[in-house]
């Protein structure tokens, strides 16, 4: 038996079939696009982020150059300083000390003399 309703069950299959296809159709093809578009956009956008890069580090490197010879200067004369101050140390020391007649060093008890505490150990 032929059923009355069976133009009308694949009408309302084909009429399904039909909007669904719509439905994931349009967003497919819109994402296609949209990442056909995208793809482009990347590679022309690639030329200049190289470029911005460049120029950033470029930028980077120049400043580092000069806080490094900035730093450079109060650094030289701490270390100039320093080195100025324990030669002078050691050679008051060294002039203060007197000789025993039995070889032995004799230290003053002058309050100015540095001590031996005061000098840097050798290494």
């Amino acid at each position: 038996m032929d059923n009355p309703l069976a133009p009308w069950r694949d009408l309302s299959l084909v009429w399904l079939i039909l909007l669904t296809m719509i439905f994931v159709a349009v967003p497919g093809a819109l994402l296609y696009g949209a990442q056909l578009y995208l793809r482009k956009f990347n590679r022309w956008l690639k030329l200049p982020l190289r470029n911005a890069q460049m120029w950033a580090l470029r930028i980077e490197q120049g400043t580092a150059r000069v806080a490094d010879q900035i730093a450079a200067v109060p650094i030289t004369l701490h270390s100039a300083g320093t080195r100025v101050h324990v030669t002078t140390q050691r050679v008051v020391v060294a002039l203060s000390e007197t000789k025993g007649s039995d070889g032995t060093t004799i230290r003053p008890s002058s309050p100015n003399a540095p001590s031996e505490s005061d000098l840097p150990e050798n290494s």
